[in-house]
């Protein structure tokens, strides 16, 4: 069963050494794992932890540029659990956007040229994907 609650600082601890490799290698980029995602929990207005059958699955969240923006930049992390249950994950990760959607005007954000799959997973959730510099843009 998945339990979808409030992220804490403690969930960036838990979830950063059983990262995917992708999202992995794209956090190190901005310094040390649960360092980077502990800062991205405590900055966001809002912070997601999916467990799944009591580990951490993901981390989903949105954070605005200024406190009273009504546009959010989304990030997500995840380890392999959401391989080993894609359909689980579909089904929860669409009502946890319907959740964040439903408190700002628009979610937006980035994903890698290449990530194949998040480009797909997002247009399944109803984003509208383009690319922009290196790296394909989105809106929800």
């Amino acid at each position: 069963m998945i339990e979808i609650r409030p992220a804490i600082t403690l969930d960036a601890i838990a979830i950063a050494s059983r990262l995917r490799d992708r999202d992995r290698a794209v956090v190190e980029r901005h310094g040390p794992v649960a360092e980077v995602i502990c800062t991205e929990i405590e900055h966001s207005i809002m912070a997601l932890t999916a467990i799944l059958d009591g580990e951490i699955a993901l981390l989903w969240g949105a954070r605005t540029p200024t406190p009273l923006d009504d546009r959010a930049y989304l990030w997500m992390v995840g380890t392999p659990l959401i391989e080993q249950h894609p359909i689980t994950f579909l089904r929860h990760s669409k009502r946890a956007m319907r959740y964040m959607a439903s408190h700002f005007r628009q979610l937006y954000g980035e994903v890698e040229l290449d990530y194949v799959a998040s480009q797909r997973w997002l247009t399944w959730l109803g984003a509208r994907i383009e690319p922009r510099n290196n790296a394909m843009v989105f809106q929800l």
